[in-house]
């Protein structure tokens, strides 16, 4: 079973228990699992606001629009 972490404060973070199930509506099998539990979100949106923020303004819409590609090409590339 695959459990899916949160990119926190520039790291991947796994969440505690008890975490949800994903579920595939359309088969009912669960497809991963995941949580949020233990991670401080206060310090999460503050790390957002004060790094991500600022740096995703920095970069033109071209730059964004690359960027959104090379992540699009790397999820499709990991699916099953």
């Amino acid at each position: 079973m695959q459990t899916l972490e949160n990119y926190v404060e520039g790291k991947w973070v796994a969440g505690k228990e008890p975490q949800a199930e994903l579920v595939n509506p359309a088969t009912e099998q669960v497809l991963a699992r995941t949580s949020t539990n233990g991670i401080d979100m206060k310090r999460a949106l503050d790390h957002a606001r004060s790094e991500g923020g600022p740096a995703l303004r920095a970069m033109t819409f071209a730059e964004r629009g690359a960027l959104l590609e090379q992540m699009s090409k790397a999820i499709y590339a990991k699916r099953e």
